[in-house]
């Protein structure tokens, strides 16, 4: 790392970190990041990593901080716009969550996973049927997103429409057998179905 040129250090640090938030590692990811910020005070990934490392670790107000400053740097940046979003709904700051995935969803429509954000929101603010409105979307871009299909059937579930709800939470187990949220909410159904 020390034979590296500077401006090479930020983003080999930032891979580094990377590879140790995917490992679930995230005290040292974040000593990591904040390594990188150290060569490169200005280098933008590596604050969006340190924000999703202090989200994972439940730190959401110095979680916002830190995609605050990845947006310093990177105006308008969908990942930390995204990122910020999560830090505001670790917090239970819902609305200002739903507003960020909203400006999301109008400057980056392609972005999937910020359709999800948004129904996610969405249906745990009680409202459902918009919930499914922007989970479909998501499902529309990515139709494996376990994640989208399993907002889709809680949304659905909400709205008693058992049967669309199940087909749901069965497509998202058939894109994602382990995905947790899933199968929590399909055994629920199963119970509830009486089957």
């Amino acid at each position: 790392f020390h034979l590296l040129p500077p401006p090479d250090q930020a983003p080999y640090l930032t891979q580094q970190a990377n590879r140790l938030m995917a490992q679930g590692r995230y005290p040292e990811a974040l000593d990591t990041y904040d390594a990188a910020i150290a060569t490169h005070v200005d280098y933008a990934p590596a604050y969006l990593g340190r924000c999703r490392a202090l989200v994972a670790l439940h730190l959401p107000s110095e979680a916002m901080a830190a995609c605050d400053d990845a947006l310093a740097y990177q105006p308008g940046w969908a990942e930390a716009l995204r990122s910020k979003g999560h830090a505001e709904e670790l917090q239970g700051r819902l609305q200002e969550a739903l507003i960020l995935y909203e400006t999301l969803n109008r400057q980056t429509p392609a972005l999937a996973a910020a359709w999800v954000d948004r129904g996610r929101v969405l249906q745990r603010l009680g409202r459902s049927a918009e919930a499914l409105l922007a989970v479909d979307e998501a499902i529309r871009l990515d139709r494996n997103s376990a994640a989208a299909w399993t907002v889709r059937g809680e949304a659905d579930w909400t709205l008693e429409r058992h049967q669309e709800a199940a087909v749901a939470l069965d497509k998202a187990l058939q894109v994602d057998p382990n995905y947790a949220p899933a199968q929590r909410l399909r055994q629920h159904a199963r119970q509830a179905l009486g089957y």
